[in-house]
């Protein structure tokens, strides 16, 4: 994806700042219209703050190692939920799955093989911000197309794997931040033909959620009463300076609040948050997660999968990537901490 990003001040902005040095220096200040524009010109047009945007989704490219932990012990599912290869069918992930979905109440977690068909590399993230109705997508595409004008891209995407087509979901990103090889951004609102089909094949009460575009009631099929993943409450990530402050200004102006430290920048939607460390180059990539948990798994210590560890505290699960705690059940210990690949 390429094309300039238009950031600063819109021309409109500009011309105004312009006459107002002009009033200072030349005292013309009563020349300039009260709208702030020139004689003649129609004033900005307002644009409205989003409301805090929710989550629909995490993905993540993982190691080889990680990856086949998550696909092949039985434990995952307690510690978790039973993943599932995909659509349409949902099946159970087999040797040539390279991707596995972990669904919950209103959002999900997709996870990438390295040798994955998109070609996407190891340690890679992608967000996607989720708006529950139509307006709220407008809202953002509204506020990014304000700052960024024609880098902003909307899009709307068909699934095609069934007949009829069923249309899918509304997509809006900045070209800036979705294309590259650390960490991309856009937001999404399904569509009621979706969620209506996938509500009527799949949901247990076989009821269609018929006008619905709720995360809920797309994920609705494959929700467990019992299952221990809930949803995405928390993301930490460290990604390089100068992407880190574009995705900061980006979910801002989506409605986020923003908050500043002097090690990272906190965001904060409606019911999750993610957090932007900055750090040196070579410790890019995922830090965390934070699950909200149903309590049916806590083992009362680390848990290894892979290349990561699961700690359960405080009524939550965080998954750390990257490292092992030390300590942590990777080589022994009791069944409800060894959450490994089967040798």
């Amino acid at each position: 994806m390429s094309g300039p990003v238009v950031r600063g001040r819109p021309p409109g902005a500009r011309r105004r700042l312009a006459l107002g040095l002009l009033c200072l220096v030349a005292g013309l200040c009563a020349l300039v219209p009260a709208s702030g524009g020139q004689a003649g010109e129609a004033p900005a047009p307002v644009v409205r703050a989003p409301a805090p945007p929710g989550l629909n989704h995490v993905y993540v490219v993982l190691d080889a190692d990680t990856f086949a932990a998550l696909r092949d012990h039985p434990n995952v599912a307690r510690v978790l939920s039973h993943a599932d290869a995909g659509l349409p069918d949902f099946r159970t992930p087999d040797g040539h799955s390279d991707r596995l979905f972990f669904r919950g109440r209103t959002t999900y977690l997709e996870f990438f093989a390295p040798d994955n068909r998109f070609g996407e590399p190891v340690g890679k993230v992608g967000l996607a911000i989720g708006l529950d109705a139509a307006a709220g997508l407008d809202a953002v595409h509204d506020a990014w197309r304000h700052a960024y004008g024609a880098d902003v891209r909307r899009s709307a995407a068909t699934y095609r794997r069934v007949d009829p087509v069923v249309p899918w979901y509304d997509a809006v990103q900045v070209d800036a931040t979705s294309d590259n090889p650390q960490f991309v951004l856009w937001a999404m609102t399904y569509t009621p033909e979706f969620v209506g089909w996938i509500s009527s094949r799949d949901a247990p009460s076989g009821e269609a959620r018929a006008g619905s575009t709720r995360r809920r009631d797309a994920l609705a099929a494959r929700w467990r009463e019992d299952q221990n993943f809930v949803d995405v409450v928390g993301i930490a990530i460290s990604v390089p300076a100068r992407l880190q402050a574009r995705i900061a200004e980006q979910l801002a102006l989506a409605g986020m609040e923003r908050l500043d430290d002097a090690g990272a920048t906190r965001l904060v939607g409606d019911g999750w948050s993610i957090v932007l460390e900055r750090r040196g180059p070579e410790a890019v990539g995922l830090v965390h997660l934070d699950l909200a948990v149903s309590g049916r798994w806590n083992a009362g210590c680390p848990a290894v999968l892979g290349r990561t560890t699961l700690d359960s505290a405080g009524g939550r699960l965080r998954w750390h990537f990257g490292r092992a705690t030390p300590g942590s059940a990777d080589a022994g210990g009791a069944d409800d901490c060894r959450v490994r690949r089967r040798e």
